[in-house]
């Protein structure tokens, strides 16, 4: 399986800094200078959707009525369609979709991954069509609570498993159980079943990269990493809670790509060719410029009201 390996020199990400303008704006995430920037929409998971049985919310009625119909992955076009409102650049997921909708926060998405590294992969001539020749860089926010030191079992994350109040177990049985659920809350159970992570170094103790705002630990690789679906288990992430990487960018710094933790989409700049690639994937995406407002108030179409649930 490929995978990205940690390393201790952040001074590859020193050129970023220098270049972000703007919390909350296009070049508050990505970097100034490229040509192009567009704003890849996260999809929400049809399994999310489905998780409501309350027949008086949008997931209710969806899962009851057109669940089967749906794609794995659900665009924004769609909320768009089901509530009236209008897609474009700068759209909020939360102006679009009613209050029980989750927001697709933080993530791309393995598979949203994959489908942006090929269009990446496309659009450099140097490279084979799989990214193996494109050396990145990738980052992860250090803030999330799924990093564990070696041997460490955080107080933020906790496997819980219990049994009905009236089984009965045999003491035999009910030691199996209380021995399976000690295993599940240790720091070698919740590694291996994926809760948290499982680098071989306490990455928060060593260099980070701090850009404003955030810290973010640093690893490499190939591109082709990202079209590799295990790579999350590989590379040690906390891979059950479907998360990726915030933060990738060449060796040559022609491109830059940041998935923000409190965003509902990721961002990507680079040429104006690369851009178009992007556009014309099967991401849902759009062309924004740099100074774009990205937070509630960038979406001057839609107005800061949630639809309501049907």
């Amino acid at each position: 399986m490929r995978r990205f390996e940690y390393t201790d020199d952040v001074s590859s990400g020193d050129w970023i800094g220098p270049r972000m303008r703007g919390w909350g704006t296009v070049t508050g995430m990505v970097p100034g200078g490229f040509e192009a920037y567009a704003r890849i929409f996260h999809p929400v998971p049809r399994d999310r959707l489905e998780s409501s049985s309350d027949p008086d919310t949008v997931a209710g009625r969806i899962a009851a009525a057109a669940a089967a119909s749906l794609p794995a992955k659900v665009s924004w076009r769609y909320f768009c369609e089901l509530n009236g409102r209008q897609w474009h650049p700068l759209m909020q997921f939360m102006s679009i979709a009613s209050d029980d909708v989750q927001a697709p926060y933080g993530s791309l998405g393995v598979a949203g991954w994959a489908e942006l590294a090929r269009a990446i992969a496309a659009d450099d001539a140097s490279a084979d069509p799989a990214g193996n020749d494109i050396p990145v860089t990738v980052g992860f926010w250090t803030g999330s609570g799924s990093i564990a030191a070696p041997g460490e079992t955080p107080t933020s994350v906790s496997v819980l498993m219990s049994r009905p109040d009236d089984a009965q177990l045999e003491p035999r049985q009910e030691a199996a159980q209380r021995a399976e659920a000690d295993y599940a809350n240790s720091s070698e159970g919740m590694s291996a079943h994926g809760h948290i992570t499982s680098w071989p170094v306490d990455v928060r103790s060593g260099p980070l990269l701090e850009l404003p705002g955030r810290e973010y630990v640093l690893f490499t690789g190939g591109l082709d990493v990202f079209l590799d679906p295990e790579w999350p288990r590989a590379s040690g992430w906390a891979f059950s809670w479907d998360e990726t990487v915030n933060l990738a960018w060449p060796s040559d710094h022609s491109w830059f790509v940041a998935s923000e933790v409190d965003l509902d989409s990721t961002i990507i700049g680079g040429t104006r060719p690369l851009i178009e690639r992007v556009l014309a994937s099967g991401l849902e995406a759009a062309e924004v410029p740099s100074d774009a407002d990205l937070g509630w108030h960038g979406d001057t179409l839609n107005g800061s009201t949630r639809p309501e649930s049907p």
